[in-house]
């Protein structure tokens, strides 16, 4: 069984149960993060895993703290793979997969 996309319950508990602050916060994730595995990719080819790792590192913090769990995982496991000079064409595909449906699961909560 997979992580659940966005454990909505768990991020307003998060927020003292303030749901309007909780979308608030789901709508700055969108704004901010929501080209971070293009922007990893970008950094990738470019040859800068630095770069790359600090934007998964960043990406995997911001989604924990929001309860999209399965986000923060995929990026985990992207992490590790550049941290470990691995192939991260997997683990990339795979963390924009899950940025597509975690955005979407923000859209339904915040409709």
């Amino acid at each position: 069984m997979g992580l659940q996309i966005l454990d909505w319950q768990e991020g307003v508990a998060r927020v003292v149960n303030n749901r309007a602050l909780y979308g608030r916060l789901l709508g700055k994730f969108a704004e901010t993060q929501a080209d971070a595995p293009d922007l990893a990719a970008e950094a990738l080819a470019e040859g800068d895993t630095e770069k790359a790792r600090l934007v998964v590192h960043t990406l995997k913090g911001t989604a924990a703290n929001l309860s999209a769990h399965a986000l923060a995982d995929a990026a985990l496991a992207l992490e590790t793979a550049i941290k470990a000079g691995a192939d991260t064409t997997e683990a990339l595909t795979h963390v924009k997969l899950v940025m597509e449906q975690t955005l979407e699961a923000m859209k339904q909560f915040q409709a």
